[in-house]
């Protein structure tokens, strides 16, 4: 009996593309680091995977404008906690969801990045929609592994 499968000394590519129609989270977004950019009037589909996990999302102002932030909570029980940061960890707006009710908060902002921090009571999908005159502080538009090298050792890269 024979049996075949794929060896890591095979060959092999990864191709992210995007889906269309939906705007969903990335996930290892939870940090600032890691954080998802937000569009404005798209609807980013989200989800805590435990009490302990923690949402980032980014957005970026080139001049003075307003920052709507509607959350949606699709995970009945679950109460969301949401956080307006300034890129220098200065708290700027704060609020939770109760029970299964959306909620809607609004504010101007001056030219900077923001980071919006979504935290839940427990594990649960929500929505977020974000209104206003800045744009996504980021966005993983494609991610490409064309021809992966036989070695690469530690401190080295490859092109």
């Amino acid at each position: 009996m024979t049996e075949t499968g794929v060896s890591s000394a095979d060959d092999y590519a990864i191709e992210l593309k995007e889906m269309a129609g939906a705007d969903r989270e990335f996930e290892g977004n939870n940090t600032k680091a890691y954080a998802n950019g937000l569009i404005p009037m798209s609807t980013k589909q989200a989800r805590l995977h435990s009490p302990e996990d923690i949402d980032f999302f980014g957005i970026t102002f080139s001049d003075y404008g307003s920052f709507g932030l509607n959350i949606q909570p699709v995970t009945v029980g679950t109460d969301y906690n949401v956080k307006l940061y300034s890129a220098e960890d200065r708290l700027i707006l704060d609020f939770t969801t109760q029970g299964s009710a959306r909620r809607y908060e609004e504010i101007s902002l001056w030219p900077g990045n923001y980071y919006v921090k979504v935290t839940g009571t427990h594990e649960g999908d929500y929505t977020l929609m974000y209104e206003g005159e800045g744009s996504a502080l980021k966005e993983l538009v494609k991610l490409a592994i064309v021809e992966a090298p036989t070695r690469i050792d530690v401190g080295n890269a490859t092109t």
